[in-house]
């Protein structure tokens, strides 16, 4: 659901070297704090970990809820959008587009 960039807005990126630009998750782990010099304790050091954790390509993510659902002693993650439709998918837009009988059907 990310929008689209145009043809400059590519090129100006690929002229000045800058990264291209991903919509994409992000799950932050706290490794503790940073240890500074005389072992003064610094600010924390988080990690990105959303890759690995299999969450990096959910789309639209507005809340996240950390629980044990399912009782077997391990929390879960789930993320919902506030859609009750994938508004993205193709099948189901041509299921409604056939229910309504606004397409021929094949």
């Amino acid at each position: 659901m990310m929008a689209t960039s145009n043809y400059l807005t590519y090129q100006n990126f690929e002229n000045y070297g800058y990264q291209f630009q991903y919509v994409r998750n992000t799950l932050a782990l706290n490794q503790g704090p940073r240890l500074g010099d005389n072992d003064t304790i610094g600010a924390p050091v988080f990690s990105d970990i959303a890759f690995m954790s299999g969450i990096s390509q959910t789309d639209w993510s507005w809340d996240p809820l950390v629980t044990d659902f399912d009782n077997d002693s391990y929390r879960d993650l789930i993320i919902t959008n506030g859609f009750p439709k994938d508004v993205s998918d193709h099948d189901f837009t041509s299921y409604r587009k056939d229910a309504t009988g606004l397409m021929p059907k094949r």
